[in-house]
């Protein structure tokens, strides 16, 4: 009775301990699949997030909202700035006067402007006693110095000026006279320069007289040059023929060799009347440059007769009188 009582208590403590042993490996089982479980939500949710730092680290590139300038040139020529080796003239008219009017002439959408200068330096009389590298480093060195930001390139060639290699749009300040000036800007050689060729060259050029003459040298400093926005030059020398401004007198063959002259002719025909009182000619002498400023304000501009701006003018110094 014992015996068998030990054998039951035995049976029932093995059915205990396999019962007990599946509990166990159940409920380990079970969290090991929620952690596989976790684990791969885990997972998935890196992943998750690692697309959404893919998309936000490399955004599309953007469009080039500003894109380069691109350079709109424009070229200014001139001849004779050397003048024979003496810097003291034509060069400081050119660097004080005439090429900071010409910038601001220029309109701003040019953005590259080029200056050629052109001066054999050669006339054996004057150039003999002179050291022309010299003259050549002393004209760089001015260049150089009334150089600015909008000024993209400038020098000097010690030749004569180059008619065949012009860019346009362009003007020619022609300082050295190499020129005579005829109609739509059609120009000969000067007999200034010894060449015989009547070749016809169509440039657009100025030449404003002898600058330290009384009359060409107010011109260089009035407004005598207008510039449009497609680079369209208009010279009071275009204005002078368009109105007829030029006489016989002053024309060899349609062109003419001093372009100051009609200029010359208004100005003393508006102040003879005033020669004969002393007050008026000192007067005229201190106020000369307004009045040519006035002359080609209205060339420019008006468009009038000949007749009527020599009234004009006389009437203006008139009332400028009275201020």
């Amino acid at each position: 009775m014992i015996l068998f009582t030990i054998i039951i208590l035995i049976i029932i403590l093995l059915i205990y301990i396999c019962y007990n042993n599946e509990y166990m490996n159940n409920k380990l089982g079970g969290k090991k699949k929620k952690k596989k479980k976790k684990a791969k939500k885990k997972k998935s949710k890196k992943k998750k997030s690692k697309k959404k730092k893919g998309k936000s680290s490399s955004p599309p590139p953007m469009a080039d909202n500003h894109p380069l300038i691109e350079d709109k040139p424009f070229y200014i020529y001139t001849t004779g700035i050397g003048e024979w080796g003496d810097l003291t003239k034509a060069a400081a008219v050119w660097f004080t006067i005439i090429q900071p009017y010409i910038l601001k002439k220029i309109p701003s959408n040019f953005n590259a402007i080029h200056i050629y200068h052109y001066d054999p330096l050669n006339d054996p009389t004057i150039m003999n006693d002179k050291n022309v590298e010299s003259i050549i480093s002393e004209i760089n060195k001015l260049i150089s110095e009334n150089s600015n930001d909008r000024i993209k390139s400038a020098s000097f060639y010690q030749h004569y000026f180059d008619t065949e290699h012009i860019k346009s749009p362009y003007i020619l300040i022609d300082l050295g006279h190499i020129f005579m000036y005829g109609k739509k800007d059609s120009v000969i050689y000067s007999t200034h320069t010894n060449i015989s060729s009547k070749k016809v060259f169509h440039i657009k050029s100025i030449y404003p007289g002898y600058h330290t003459s009384p009359i060409p040298k107010c011109i260089i400093q009035s407004d005598y040059l207008n510039i449009d926005n497609n680079g369209k030059v208009t010279t009071f020398i275009n204005r002078l023929f368009d109105l007829n401004y030029f006489n016989d007198n002053d024309l060899t063959d349609g062109y003419v060799e001093y372009t100051s002259n009609p200029i010359e002719h208004i100005y003393n025909s508006a102040i003879k009347k005033f020669l004969t009182n002393n007050e008026y000619i000192n007067y005229l002498e201190i106020h000369i440059q307004h009045i040519i400023n006035f002359i080609i304000d209205n060339i420019m501009k008006e468009g009038i007769p000949l007749q009527e701006l020599i009234n004009k003018t006389y009437e203006y110094i008139i009332e400028l009188k009275k201020l």
